[in-house]
């Protein structure tokens, strides 16, 4: 019978939550923009922070389901790893956006 491999299902859907979680914080900040009337240069360079804040994640999804694209050992764990970069990214997107703004009025 054969083993079932989880690692790369749950290290996938944890990186695709990741990215959700760092997507509604944009987007609620950039709507909070527009309802409070920010200028157009204002909320162009928002947008354009969040895009670059939020890029890496689709790296990450790409390499939770093909470590080997990266790492020569094809164990689990390269999943497993990716999946905590993908969750230290999001404090990191978080910190920064902080400083690009998307800081709380």
């Amino acid at each position: 019978m054969r083993k079932a491999n989880t690692a790369k299902p749950a290290s996938v859907t944890a990186t695709i939550l990741f990215a959700g979680l760092l997507g509604a914080w944009f987007w609620i900040k950039i709507q909070q923009g527009f309802a409070l009337g920010v200028a157009a240069d204002a909320q162009t360079f928002r947008v354009a922070a969040a895009a670059l804040l939020f890029a890496p994640f689709l790296i990450l999804i790409y390499l939770c389901v093909k470590p080997p694209a990266v790492l020569k050992d094809c164990s689990p764990q390269g999943s497993l790893l990716f999946a905590g970069v993908g969750f230290i990214w999001l404090l990191c997107a978080l910190f920064l956006s902080l400083f690009v703004g998307f800081a709380p009025f």
